[in-house]
């Protein structure tokens, strides 16, 4: 069904109607057609079953190594002998539209590819035009399909002479017997009507149509020449740089990775923060985290760098005054952020340090400033700092030590308990500016961090509130929840006269602790990370206790101790200076010959009791630290002590009583 399109293509080659035509959308084939042709300078035509493209161009074009010589040929020479009339009406009836309705502006839409196929507008104006009739602006053609502004120039020029000298040029009517029907839209004939002075005026049939009767009204437009070639201006074309959206970014610089403090963190638990920065045309990266160093996942982006660098001079500690704060007027911070491209807006102020609005973190102390000067390209000197901020050990600072700006910029990863201890690894595979030029994940270097959980470190608050009270005669110890994070969080109970040395007597999960016996007593808050160490209060509210029961009533009471422990001990249970012990009385320091005595476990007592482990093999079982865990299972010695009979309580008759131990 498609004719031959040999005319057309030399017509489009000669005017160098080159475009890239993009089938995007879903609509009509028609549509399609009618978008390019109206750019063009051509129409379809369906005729004979055939789809063929004729040119509007009735002038000789040369270009692009073709030239394109229009066939102005006529297929009729129409005469009045010719036409059909109905009595005294004129054979052929000429039309001309105002002109003033015509436009003499045509903007075009193009994608311009010297501009990334940015989309673009040029207008072709008629200038006399404009100076009779004002301007007039016709709807933009839509020409997505041309890539070269020249061309859209020119069809835009061709599409505004077409709109004014042919669409608003005079129009003739006439009408054709049936044995005219072959005649199509674009075909050339001549027309001769002598009372109009038209003797074979060239014209283009527009449109035909047939009535019942087989007679066919045909209309057609004029031909003025010349329509092949529209006058050019020179325009100004636009200077456009044009990246490589595929630029290498190149690697980040070595980033810095630390913890937060719980009081800086104030969600997470464990927060790690990381910050990473790059070259001129480096914009950010991919973060991808792995436990064992060879299968990485997907963390999270950063866009932009965080500024950071190094101490371009050493920092000297600091210590703090009694009863003064952190503030430290003497040293200077000197930083260098020329990796990072890091600046300061020289704005800082004393009230920005004290109120932590400037945070920085120096090689593991975090830092607040209140003054920034300028030294260098991206270079400054800090000073006014409050230091040792968020229970951070302030502590003297080599030059080239790490230095990061805490702000938006620096990535915080939160991260469960269960990671204490472990090792993570990270790899950055960075991208540029435009976010092209991603980096593949096999070329970039990996960095390890072990997890630290410095957060569940820091000590806890102490309770408050430490009362006694009593129950049933019995003294309870009580005291107020604390709030934190951690979980679980226990209470310890100690007894002795300073809270190191004191004697750990229980935990508990409440506020509340039965106590016995007249003593000190202590209590902080107690939490063990993961790694299994101790977190206290930072400090440990105490109370004496000298009534550890109320006497009411009392009946009969002994105390054992008091009596020389006066009953009798069983198992491996013995009495040593007083006190009753499992393991008996021997000094194994004193031994001559440790090695064969029979049963080292209960030394000094009857009984035998045996370990897994072989002690034997032990070349100095005095330093061993727990002989009773001796090759890693716990068995506990135990005996008896049972109460003489002359210390029973006894009741003449059934009593409600209460009986305490």
């Amino acid at each position: 069904y498609v004719g031959s399109f040999a005319t057309f293509a030399s017509y489009c080659q000669a005017m160098g109607f080159f475009i890239s035509p993009i089938v995007d959308q879903q609509k009509a084939a028609s549509d399609w057609l009618k978008e390019w042709m109206d750019t063009l300078n051509a129409e379809f035509v369906w005729s004979n079953k055939q789809l063929t493209i004729v040119p509007y161009g009735d002038s000789t074009v040369s270009g692009n190594g073709v030239t394109f010589t229009p066939n102005l040929t006529p297929i009729y020479n129409l005469t009045d002998d010719n036409f059909i009339v109905n009595k005294d009406e004129d054979p052929v009836t000429v039309e001309r539209p105002d002109l003033a309705d015509a436009y003499n502006q045509q903007p075009i839409e193009y994608c311009n590819r010297a501009n990334q196929y940015n989309i673009e507008t040029y207008t072709a104006e008629d200038a006399g035009n404009v100076d009779m009739f004002g301007i007039r602006t016709a709807p933009t053609l839509r020409a997505h399909h041309v890539t070269d502004p020249n061309v859209a120039q020119n069809m835009a020029s061709i599409a505004l002479w077409h709109s004014i000298n042919v669409d608003h040029g005079p129009t003739y009517t006439f009408r054709l017997p049936w044995n005219y029907i072959l005649l199509d839209p674009m075909d050339l004939v001549t027309i001769t009507d002598t009372n109009l002075g038209l003797v074979n005026k060239l014209v283009r049939i527009q449109k035909i149509s047939e009535d019942k009767d087989g007679l066919l009204t045909v209309t057609c437009v004029d031909m003025p020449g010349d329509i092949s070639l529209p006058a050019l201006y020179n325009t100004q074309a636009t200077n456009r740089t044009i990246p490589n959206y595929n630029t290498a970014p190149g690697n980040i610089n070595p980033p810095v990775i630390f913890e937060s403090p719980l009081a800086l963190a104030q969600a997470a638990l464990v927060q790690l923060n990381v910050a990473v920065s790059g070259g001129t045309n480096w914009g950010g990266c991919d973060v991808w985290m792995s436990t064992d160093g060879n299968t990485y996942s997907y963390y999270t982006q950063i866009l932009g760098g965080s500024r950071m660098g190094f101490l371009s001079a050493a920092l000297n500690s600091f210590t703090v005054a009694a009863g003064s704060n952190n503030i430290d007027t003497t040293n200077n911070l000197a930083v260098n952020m020329q990796e990072s491209n890091g600046t300061f807006n020289n704005a800082a102020s004393n009230a920005d340090a004290t109120n932590i609005n400037t945070l920085c973190y120096v090689d593991g102390e975090f830092i607040a400033y209140g003054n920034d000067v300028l030294t260098g390209t991206n270079q400054y000197n800090l000073t006014y700092l409050n230091r040792g901020l968020y229970a951070s050990t302030i502590k003297a600072h080599n030059s080239g030590s790490n230095f990061v700006r805490m702000d938006n910029s620096v990535t915080a990863i939160a991260l469960n308990q269960s990671r204490v201890g472990q090792n993570l690894y990270f790899k950055f595979t960075s991208f540029n500016v435009w976010g092209g030029g991603v980096q593949s994940l096999a070329n970039v270097p990996a960095y390890q961090y072990t997890v630290l959980g410095s957060a569940l470190l820091t000590p806890l608050m102490p309770p408050t509130g430490l009362t006694v009270s009593y129950t049933a005669g019995i003294a309870i110890l009580n005291w107020k929840p604390i709030t934190d994070l951690r979980s679980p969080i226990l209470y310890q109970i100690r007894k002795g006269t300073t809270f190191a040395a004191a004697q750990i007597i229980g935990y508990t999960t409440k506020t509340t602790y039965e106590v016995w016996g007249s003593d000190t007593y202590w209590v902080s808050a107690y939490y063990q990370t993961p790694l299994g160490v101790s977190v206290y209060s930072s400090g440990q509210p105490s109370i004496v206790v000298n009534t550890p029961n109320l006497a009411q009533n009392l009946i009969q009471s002994t105390d054992e101790k008091n009596s020389s422990w006066s009953g009798s001990v069983s198992g491996d249970a013995t009495l040593v200076s007083n006190t009753i012990v499992v393991g008996g009385p021997g000094d194994i320091l004193v031994d001559s010959d440790v090695i064969t005595t029979p049963d080292v476990i209960t030394y000094g007592a009857g009984s035998s009791t045996s370990v897994v482990g072989d002690i034997l093999s032990d070349s100095d079982i005095i330093t061993t630290a727990d002989i009773l865990q001796y090759g890693g299972t716990s068995i506990a010695a135990y005996g008896t002590y049972t109460i003489p009979v002359g210390h029973i309580i006894s009741c003449a008759s059934v009593v409600c009583a209460n009986v305490t131990c």
